[in-house]
């Protein structure tokens, strides 16, 4: 309790520092560019403690059918019918639910809504429904027993005073002395003042909310205000129709003596030439709303054009002021904290109406499809204002340090749901992302996510986007959503480096004057040498990643990406000109922490070409730094039978004679002992038709006679092959064989028999 009641006070401060009247004056300006008083990670956090407050003591409490969706039905319809009483803060609620059953013989149904509110009656047509109910549901006994498919409807009658404890969706407040009655349901509180299917991953197709209230009151809600009446007792009742698909906690009222101002979208669309947008204002707010919210039109355009159009053109987009901390992105009417006016937050609950409110998270565990895109949104738009330095530096302000993953896997903890990871690193998944398949593809990616019907005005998880991702831009993206998003923390890069001439021995550098010598080898150009280490904790094992390298040589700067996989990486780049300078990924696309070292005893081979069984393999190992000369073992694992590494030349030689992948580790230690290891993997294949050459020296020669020689008088090795030491095919190896190579080898004579 005291740390909800400092994270109050803290709001309060905050909202008191957030007082502009300009745009101007929202933020500072430093070189023409915007200095927020309140940092965006800062803000995310108070956004995301603000939605978790009002569950107070929810932890570890939430019904299994609010997390996991037991339900055997799909909602198409909801009509909200309430009658709103400010002085007893009571509300008397019809509300009307049209289904499909989704199995055979559906007879039950459960309905959320919480034990606060008093129920009357549930009736179907006519028929009054029994039913019994807990702490946060109805089970209710239908008036027959439904096919799959087949359509039923539930009305429910109720009032009560909505929950001000434990799950808090429904508030009565003042502000200036006036009431004001607001909602915020997210995640799991829009049972508590109407009984619903209380989970975003069942939206209705469409819902009415009709709202009666005091005369004075102006009631904001989702969808478009059909019609207003003035009822003979002197009420209002306003009533809303939101034609789109809409989940229950995007469902909202936002109720007082609001004053109102508008401004008008005009999409490039054949079917809307204009949409209305629309603030409802606190009186003594007017003005300062006036001056700042107008962004919210640039907005729009801007992520019509690079998302695709506004997701309600036919309705609106209203912002509403409402007395609770941070803001809530409610589908056509985001309410807003009314003393603050970042143009950040502004941004952020606008861009949830691409992500979040057309498509919504399927469960809690997700969140980050919401959150995460709506805070890199901020990062867009204020490029596009700014341009790609400051996109960078905004992205800066969103470093996350922390641990967790992405992935919120406790959901019963609503403060695990919004917590500041899924803002601000799950923003960083997607800067991240943008740079892995490229610019254009980035956002191909984003304008195809936001079309597919599958997940357009429905519901999509980690997985989806993902796939989507991948169909894209024909990456396996794999290794990047498993890191980022079920991983924890980020890499930390060591990274050394060193430059060698590369030096043409076929000729020299011709001196000045005659009479002076030799200049020397003439330098074709420089080879650098880049060793990257992974230093986070051992249990993260290592990141995977494309990594920039910039360097900067004397003719200029080049940047070469390479793709880290592993602890420990080595690089070779080939330059035309002296390199002065490394840098990796110095534009910041990998959140990261990096540091450059001394370059100290690398083997640089990191890979082996395939070999074939019987086939002399010759590969040299090559190590760089430290003080040569080396010496090189096997340290581990194992290598084909046949082939040898000569310990001072780092050499493979000889043939193997085992086919299959091989893994062994290689250690190289230099004149001080200062060791180095690589693993390495050969692949050996197995050939029948490999050449008979004894000696492995790429030929038959004298000296695979000597060997034969040696084998059957002195009990020298055996053949590799019984086939090898039998070129006359007698199924002997004896004194004719050596006889038939003779002739073969020295005298011109018939081939062995088994020459192809």
């Amino acid at each position: 309790m005291k740390r909800l009641a400092l994270i109050s006070i803290l709001i309060s401060v905050f909202a008191f520092l957030l007082l502009p009247v300009s745009l101007a004056q929202n933020q500072e300006k430093v070189a023409g560019l915007p200095h927020f008083a309140i940092p965006p990670s800062e803000g995310h956090r108070i956004l995301g403690q603000a939605k978790a407050k009002h569950i107070k003591g929810l932890r570890k409490a939430v019904p299994s059918e609010l997390l996991i969706g037991h339900y055997d039905y799909d909602v198409s319809y909801y009509r909200l019918d309430l009658l709103i009483n400010d002085t007893t803060e009571i509300i008397y609620g019809e509300v009307e639910m049209r289904a499909r059953s989704t199995i055979s013989g559906l007879d039950s149904v459960t309905i959320n809504l919480y034990q606060d509110m008093t129920v009357d009656s549930i009736r179907s047509q006519n028929t009054q429904l029994l039913y019994t109910r807990d702490t946060h549901s109805l089970h209710i006994r239908l008036d027959t027993a439904y096919a799959s498919g087949e359509e039923f409807s539930v009305r429910i009658y109720y009032c009560g005073h909505p929950t001000e404890s434990g799950l808090m969706g429904f508030n009565f407040g003042t502000q200036g002395g006036v009431p004001v009655i607001s909602t915020l349901s997210e995640p799991y509180s829009a049972h508590t003042w109407w009984p619903c299917k209380d989970t975003p991953s069942d939206k209705a197709d469409s819902a009415d909310i009709i709202v009666t209230v005091r005369p004075d009151f102006v009631v904001a809600s989702n969808g478009l205000l059909r019609e207003l009446v003035t009822n003979p007792n002197g009420t209002k009742t306003y009533k809303w129709h939101e034609s789109y698909p809409i989940t229950t906690y995007l469902i909202s009222l936002a109720i007082t003596n609001y004053l109102t101002f508008s401004q008008y979208y005009y999409p490039e669309s054949d079917s809307v030439d204009s949409m209305q947008i629309i603030y409802y204002c606190y009186p003594d707010w007017l003005a300062r709303a006036q001056d700042v919210y107008p962004v919210t039109v640039d907005a729009i355009e801007f992520f019509a054009r690079t998302f695709g159009e506004y997701p309600f053109l036919k309705e609106k987009y209203g912002m509403a002021h409402f007395p609770w901390g941070g803001a809530m992105e409610h589908q056509t009417c985001t309410s807003m904290l009314y003393s603050w006016y970042a143009v950040y937050v502004i941004v952020h609950e606008l861009a949830h109406q691409w992500w979040g409110d057309l498509i919504t998270c399927r469960d809690w565990h997700n969140i980050w499809l919401n959150e995460g895109f709506a805070s890199y949104c901020e990062a867009l738009f204020f490029e596009d204002l700014y341009g790609e330095d400051y996109y960078h530096t905004y992205m800066s302000y969103m470093d996350y340090v922390e641990g967790g993953t992405i992935y919120i896997y406790d959901t019963t903890d609503v403060g695990n749901i919004f917590s500041l990871i899924v803002y601000d690193k799950g923003a960083w998944v997607l800067h991240m992302l943008r740079h892995v398949v490229g610019d254009s593809t980035f956002f191909d990616i984003l304008k195809a996510y936001y079309q597919d019907p599958r997940f357009a005005y429905k519901d999509a998880v980690t997985e989806d986007f993902q796939e989507v991702c991948e169909t894209v831009s024909g990456m396996d993206l794999d290794y990047f959503f498993r890191q980022w998003i079920y991983g924890e923390y980020r890499p930390g890069y060591r990274y050394s480096w060193l430059s060698e001439p590369v030096l043409n021995t076929t000729g020299s550098q011709k001196p000045l004057f005659r009479s002076r010598p030799d200049i020397g080898p003439r330098i074709d150009g420089y080879n650098l040498y880049l060793h990257v280490r992974q230093i986070q904790p051992a249990h993260l094992t290592f990141f995977t990643m494309p990594i920039d390298v910039k360097i900067t040589t004397t003719a200029g700067d080049t940047t070469f990406v390479v793709f880290n996989d592993s602890n420990t990486s080595d690089f070779r780049f080939s330059l035309s000109n002296q390199p002065a300078e490394v840098a990796i990924d110095p534009d910041n696309w990998i959140l990261k922490t990096s540091g450059l070292e001394s370059y100290g005893l690398n083997i640089v081979t990191t890979s082996l070409p395939a070999g074939s069984t019987y086939y002399p393999y010759q590969e040299t190992l090559e190590a760089k730094g430290g003080t040569p000369p080396y010496r090189w073992r096997i340290t581990g694992g194992e290598m084909p039978g046949g082939l040898l590494l000569d310990s001072v030349s780092g050499v493979f030689n000889r043939a193997p004679l085992d086919s299959g992948d091989f893994v062994f580790t290689v250690l190289v230690q230099d004149t001080e002992a200062v060791p180095d290891t690589q693993v390495l993997t050969l692949s050996v294949v197995y050939d029948t038709t490999a050449p008979c050459d004894l000696v492995y020296d790429g030929g038959l020669s004298v000296a695979d006679i000597v060997y034969l020689i040696n084998y059957i008088f002195k009990s020298g090795p055996e053949p590799p092959l019984v086939k090898c030491g039998d070129p006359n095919c007698d199924d002997e190896i004896n004194v004719a064989d050596v006889v038939y190579l003779i002739n073969y080898i020295l005298k011109g004579g018939p081939p062995p028999c088994y020459v192809e």
